[in-house]
């Protein structure tokens, strides 16, 4: 089933706003995504941030 033009639309936004969170905020994000087994788009789109800006990802952080 191909996305929906709305579904590409919001995507796309979300992408765009992604570098606006802090890094707190979207870890934060990341860790509730996983919790709840939100899309599993959502959640790779928020780990591609969070490699990006070079952040240990929450289940490989060393306690």
């Amino acid at each position: 089933m191909m996305p929906s033009r709305t579904t590409s639309m919001i995507w796309e936004r979300m992408w765009v706003m992604l570098p606006l969170l802090s890094d707190e905020l979207l870890l934060d994000a990341y860790r509730h995504a996983v919790r709840l087994s939100l899309d599993w788009d959502f959640v790779q789109m928020l780990r591609m941030e969070i490699r990006r800006r070079k952040l240990p990802l929450p289940e490989e952080q060393v306690v």
